[in-house]
């Protein structure tokens, strides 16, 4: 999470302008917000990484089964889908996206095809399609990236330490708007050096990599060593 709330953000940007009184507060916020979108866009951060649960909704009617709407997320804008795994009691299974172009080719009209469990999706617009249409009400596990949400009352942002980098280009944004094209590009410049900064940062991985397969790291876990995964031979 960010630091500062909206208004000590607006009160900062207000502060940047020289202590313009010609600029409205509802402005302020606009830019504010706009910079937020700006910043998003430019990594996969860490703070915009969820993951979240949801059951299905089945009808039994194929044609309306076969699509799942953003909206039915908690995070109802999701900006990237990295992965979605099907939770079915004691299974599971990883679904794979399919290109639409390809799906379209071999699998016209899914709806058509028998139900049964899903192994593939398509990312549509806002929705989802399952294929094979779902035969039940399973339950999902998304991991996504997400929007972070707009600046309003006394919230503070969505982005972890970068209010920074948020009133940086709030502030070129004001400035360029004003005509100040001069104090626009220096506030371009210095954004562009903390957002590299930051890219970096976010980018660290100290828990990369990690062992599948050694048998004698994971012997242990349990007694069911058929049942674990990690285990690929007999102990």
């Amino acid at each position: 999470m960010g630091t500062l709330t909206l208004t000590e953000l607006q009160d900062e940007l207000r502060s940047n302008l020289g202590e313009r009184t010609d600029v409205s507060t509802a402005r302020l916020t606009r830019f504010l917000n706009q910079a937020q979108t700006k910043i998003a866009r430019r990594s996969n951060w860490r703070e915009l990484r969820k993951i979240e649960r949801q059951t299905l909704t089945y009808s039994g009617t194929a044609l309306t089964d076969r699509f799942y709407a953003f909206s039915n997320l908690d995070n109802s804008n999701p900006r990237l889908t990295h992965s979605i795994v099907v939770r079915d009691s004691t299974q599971s299974w990883k679904l794979y996206p399919l290109p639409q172009r390809g799906a379209d080719i071999n699998l016209p009209v899914r709806d058509l095809y028998p139900t049964n469990k899903p192994r593939w999706y398509i990312q549509w617009g806002d929705q989802y399609e399952w294929t094979p249409v779902p035969d039940k009400a399973y339950s999902m596990e998304f991991r996504l990236t997400v929007w972070p949400a707009a600046l309003t009352g006394s919230n503070t942002s969505d982005l972890d330490e970068k209010d920074d980098l948020i009133l940086l280009d709030a502030s070129r944004r004001a400035f360029r708007s004003l005509g100040f094209h001069d104090s626009a590009l220096a506030m371009a410049k210095d954004y562009e050096i903390e957002m590299t900064d930051a890219i970096v940062d976010d980018a660290t991985k100290p828990d990369i990599f990690a062992t599948v397969g050694n048998s004698s790291s994971f012997s242990d876990a349990t007694s069911a060593y058929w049942a674990d995964p990690f285990i690929r031979r007999v102990p």
